[in-house]
């Protein structure tokens, strides 16, 4: 996207070093940063107020720029759902549209998928950047909602964790134009959120969690087509992997019971799917599965449902699939024999856009 630059922010602070003097401001920042580091642990609640501390130290520090908000956000390598796990605004911002566990769809050729791993992405004017959304294209809702939080410019931090999460860090300002002229100082200090939050991120999803490195493998060599769901594309997929994991051919028969266009995000369903049928051993039994995905309504909330025939798990196995959610955001339960994972289904408003508006 024209309106967005990007900017690498190692290179550069290595380049610079030399006139980066930290004067007692970004000092005491830097500081208050790595304690932040340092208290946080595997408690998923804690998780939620990292936003808020972060904010709190940058303006408490009188260094850097002052910063209307912070979210720390979780995405998967390849996929193109963000979801927010912790966010905060400062008082100049009335409300928060964009809580923990807010979540959307991104376009595949979005500038923040090809933002790499060093850079960061920084724009100076959202409504620079809604511009771009002419001729009936629906504005992107996150875009649409910082402009309705009347947030102007902002920084875009990518947080490689592993091969199976990754994340981002958005930093906003009510005022445009506000990281446009970053020093050598202000590099250094996102070179430390980048740190910071990677940090906290792999405590909370991947120490704390114990995601399979094994199985990342198997799941980067497929990429997901689509945003929206599938069943031939899961069929693929999750054959695959398993026939990569068992070493032997393995098929999976999909009945889709839903003909609604659906957003989907299918690495961490096909990821429980995968950790449920190993707890199980079930293609040490059998070479052949049988899955069943359909709607759901549970009060006013629909959510999508896969089922797996024939699977059930002990407690202790249930619960480590349970304790995932932080990760996958799916309720996992089990009945008559059956497994089922549950995630809050959104329905495509356009099937002619692949991002959520």
């Amino acid at each position: 996207m024209e309106k967005f630059t990007q900017k690498n922010i190692f290179a550069y602070n290595i380049l610079k070093a030399f006139q980066c003097q930290l004067d007692e401001n970004y000092s005491y920042l830097h500081s208050m940063l790595l304690h932040l580091e340092n208290q946080f642990t595997f408690d998923e609640n804690h998780l939620e107020t990292f936003s808020k501390s972060v904010m709190d130290s940058i303006n408490l520090s009188k260094a850097f720029f002052p910063v209307d908000r912070v979210c720390l956000t979780l995405t998967y390598p390849q996929g193109t759902r963000i979801r927010a796990l912790s966010a905060a605004n400062s008082e100049r911002v009335s409300s928060n549209l964009m809580p923990a566990n807010y979540s959307c769809f991104v376009s595949k050729k979005s500038s923040i998928l090809k933002t790499e791993n060093s850079n960061v992405r920084i724009y100076s004017d959202i409504d620079e950047i809604i511009k771009r959304y002419k001729d009936g294209d629906p504005v992107q809702r996150s875009l649409r909602l910082l402009k309705e939080m009347g947030l102007k410019s902002g920084i875009t931090i990518p947080l490689p964790i592993s091969d199976f999460v990754s994340g981002f860090l958005f930093i906003n300002s009510v005022y445009p134009g506000t990281f446009d002229e970053l020093q050598p100082e202000d590099y250094s200090t996102l070179c430390l959120l980048k740190m910071i939050a990677s940090s906290v991120l792999n405590k909370s999803l991947v120490k704390r969690s114990g995601l399979d490195s094994d199985l990342a493998a198997s799941f980067n060599e497929v990429s997901e087509t689509s945003n929206i769901f599938s069943p031939t594309e899961l069929k693929t997929v999750l054959e695959k992997v398993l026939t990569d994991k068992y070493e032997k051919k393995i098929t999976v028969e999909v009945k889709s019971f839903t003909k609604i266009p659906l957003f989907y995000s299918m690495k961490p369903m096909v990821y429980l799917l995968v950790k449920a049928f190993e707890s199980n051993g079930f293609f040490f039994k059998t070479d052949k599965a049988e899955i069943e995905i359909g709607l759901k309504q549970v009060q006013d909330v629909v959510f999508l449902e896969t089922t797996v025939k024939d699977l059930t798990l002990t407690d202790k196995q249930l619960k480590s699939l349970q304790a995932l959610k932080l990760f996958s955001e799916h309720n996992v339960e089990q009945e008559n024999g059956c497994l089922s994972l549950k995630i809050e289904a959104e329905v495509v408003q356009n099937p002619k856009f692949d991002y959520s508006i």
